[in-house]
């Protein structure tokens, strides 16, 4: 036991039994007098083995028997070679019994147990900052001469290694060689938005990741000071890969108050610089923090973030001084992965954090002349717009995206673009039109916008590939660049009777169609959908069966029509319950016959007594029919309606149907106009 007392942290003691269900390992010390202790500094022994991780300490004011009473407890989870303060309020000791309650290894050892009642270095360290981001020196230290006694005074302190560095730090920082700026940061208050968005939207869409504008190579040393609340709950750090893989680009680690080293693992062993972004993860709100943390980090360099409402000139002359020194790396280390520099430039909005490049971010801002602020601006333009089309709208807690934020990041390839990995993914080509873009004007496009729909999707009502691309399609009519890829003549050929083609066989594109009709013939189809969803949990007990029912029921609140036939016809299985629940709504018009034509459109249907022109060509394999309407009814036409010896046979949207039939047959024809009404049938024969 010598050991653990002989101010030698290079001897150790430790017990020659571990720790076990009936067994913890404890240490007692019996001092010469009664003594007021109100801290312990325990050193573990070399290697970590035995490290106190868990502890409870005792005392008594007797010199024998088992009248201790328990005077503290305490955990540490951080190195188990570190040196540990353990302070308590001043008790009386004649003896202290120190129980190891968990151990490194089950083991029960200490290099050094050092006891005081005052700590006068240790109480002047803890004064020698301002804060615990150690960027300002507090007045009772301000000069050399003042550190000089303070240091004289630490060199015979068991921490005196530890001071010595914060001692250190304090010279710098008094003679100007510590540049803080751009490194201090305030943690945001957000709260926990990704689980937020997962448990309360209904959708994955969002990440709590804060920038710091500071990206650091694998192997560097990161040091990070953290001032917070007492006993408030602290962020994490966040390290990255930039153009990492889906699945390999972050670690995270626990910070604790004051200073924090750490270094930067590898993350992702492909053929790019190693490093990237750091990131602040503080998922907290005001009502669980009193005072938002303050970090500073040492280490690492600064690049070119640009945060919405920032300085614009600012961002640009950082932008070029950061370029010039990338091209200078780049031609020094030909080899990416040699690079001490990281490729990297973000611009942060309220919903967007996009991590690109500072290369293509240069010629963007700086050779185009671009306008970030811009460029940040557009991006909640067109998140709020999505958020529109699914119900986002805040009416309720349900509905409220709050302050939801998605990154979108530059990565390895997988496919064109993706969403994994609690980001959006896109690839090389896709920075420059998302740093140059102004999604208030411009649109975003296909691709992307269907990743975004992705992130947001609710799981319960989720067709994957299908459903994402509502937001698209809506956007597409939002921007003004109507997509067309849904195939509507298919549809008509495939709506004809119930379950004629079922919902697996059909083509992603046709299973979109049976949700945008419903949202043509019912604008904001799409957002009170998802919002049913949000404010009525429902389990999938029986899979996708499940899913079917719920959507045929839901869809049918909304539109108050009795769908069960338009979804059977769209190849879902309508179960008898799901028909009986919908019977109470009346049956609506033809909706599957819906398409683009009826967008925007302001009109009141055909006049009455209408009826369509009609053509013959007929052959021996083919009748071949012209179809029109009058020029004045022309603009109200949605298609046509084809019956062949009284049995319906097509609908089309074009100007003439070919059926491919050798018998003489009569057509009856009957037009739609863009409300479902319709014209009186005009017959023809094939003879």
């Amino acid at each position: 036991m010598k050991y653990a007392t002989d101010n030698d942290t290079t001897t150790h003691w430790e017990t020659g039994k571990k720790n076990s269900e009936d067994f913890t390992n404890e240490v007692n010390f019996t001092f010469t007098d009664i003594e007021t202790i109100n801290r312990i500094v325990y050193t573990p022994r070399p290697g970590g083995k035995g490290f106190a991780q868990a502890f409870d300490i005792y005392g008594s004011m007797t010199e024998d028997g088992e009248d201790f009473g328990l005077v503290s407890q305490g955990t540490y989870t951080r190195s188990v070679t570190d040196t540990v303060e353990i302070t308590f309020d001043e008790t009386k000791f004649k003896r202290l019994k120190f129980v190891f309650t968990k151990a490194n290894q089950d083991w029960a050892a200490a290099g050094e147990f050092s006891f005081y009642e005052e700590d006068v270095v240790r109480d002047k360290m803890a004064d020698l900052f301002t804060d615990n981001t150690q960027s300002k020196v507090s007045k009772a230290f301000n000069t050399n001469k003042k550190l000089d006694a303070l240091e004289k005074a630490a060199k015979t302190h068991p921490l005196y290694t530890q001071y010595k560095e914060d001692i250190e730090l304090a010279r710098r920082l008094l003679n100007g060689e510590v540049d803080t700026a751009g490194r201090i940061i305030t943690s945001e208050q957000r709260g926990n938005m990704a689980s937020y968005s997962q448990n309360v939207l209904k959708m994955p869409f969002g990440s709590n990741s804060q920038p710091t504008g500071i990206a650091a190579r694998v192997g560097d040393k990161i040091t990070i000071y953290v001032e917070a609340g007492a006993n408030d709950p602290l962020p994490q750090v966040l390290f990255t890969q930039q153009q990492g893989n889906w699945n390999a680009w972050n670690r995270s680690f626990n910070l604790h108050v004051g200073k924090n080293v750490l270094t930067v693992p590898q993350m992702y062993d492909g053929n790019v610089t190693q490093g990237g972004p750091i990131y602040i993860v503080n998922p907290y709100t005001s009502e669980n923090q009193s005072k938002a943390p303050v970090v500073r980090i040492e280490g690492g360099e600064r690049f070119p973030l640009f945060e919405k409402g920032g300085n614009v000139a600012e961002f640009k002359t950082f932008l070029k001084d950061y370029q010039t020194r990338l091209a200078a790396d780049v031609a020094a280390h030909p080899d990416v992965k040699d690079r001490e520099m990281i490729d990297v430039a973000e611009v942060m909005s309220d919903r967007i954090l996009f991590t690109g490049t500072a290369s293509k971010a240069y010629k963007q801002y700086v050779t185009n002349a671009i306008n970030p602020q811009k460029t940040a601006e557009g991006y909640d333009v067109w998140i709020k717009r999505i958020f529109d089309f699914s119900g986002l709208d805040s009416s309720k807690p349900e509905h409220d995206p709050q302050l939801v934020r998605e990154n979108i990041r530059y990565m390895q390839p997988f496919g064109s673009m993706y969403a994994a990995g609690n980001h959006t993914g896109i690839q090389a080509y896709t920075i420059p039109f998302l740093f140059s873009s102004d999604f208030s004007k411009t649109y975003p496009g296909w691709g992307l916008t269907h990743e975004i729909g992705h992130r947001m999707a609710v799981g319960m009502r989720e067709y994957g590939e299908v459903t994402n691309n509502m937001v698209s399609m809506a956007m597409s009519v939002e921007y003004n660049s109507l997509d067309n890829r849904i195939p509507f003549e298919t549809i008509y050929q495939q709506t004809l009777e119930e379950n004629k083609v079922q919902m697996a066989d059909q083509s992603l594109t046709v299973r979109l169609g049976t949700f945008w009709q419903l949202e043509l013939a019912h604008p904001g189809y799409w957002a009170e959908l998802n919002k049913l969803y949000r404010e009525e949990p429902i389990s999938l007990s029986d899979g996708d069966a499940t899913r079917q029912q719920y959507i045929v029921t839901y869809s049918s609140r909304v539109l108050k029509k009795d769908l069960s036939n338009y979804f059977a016809r769209h190849g879902f299985t309508v179960n008898d319950e799901t028909r009986k629940e919908t019977s109470k709504y009346a049956q609506p018009k033809k909706l599957w016959y819906l398409n683009n034509k009826v967008l925007d459109y302001k009109g009141t249907g055909f006049s009455t007594g209408v009826k369509p022109n009609v053509t013959m060509t007929h052959s021996t394999t083919k009748n071949v029919l012209g179809l029109s309407m009058d020029d004045a009814q022309a603009t109200h036409l949605l298609g046509y309606e084809i019956y062949r010896n009284g049995e319906l046979i097509a609908f089309t949207a074009n100007p003439n149907y070919t059926d491919e039939t050798s018998e003489a047959a009569t057509y009856d024809i009957i037009a739609y106009d863009k409300k479902l009404g319709t014209t009186k049938a005009t017959t023809v024969k094939a003879q």
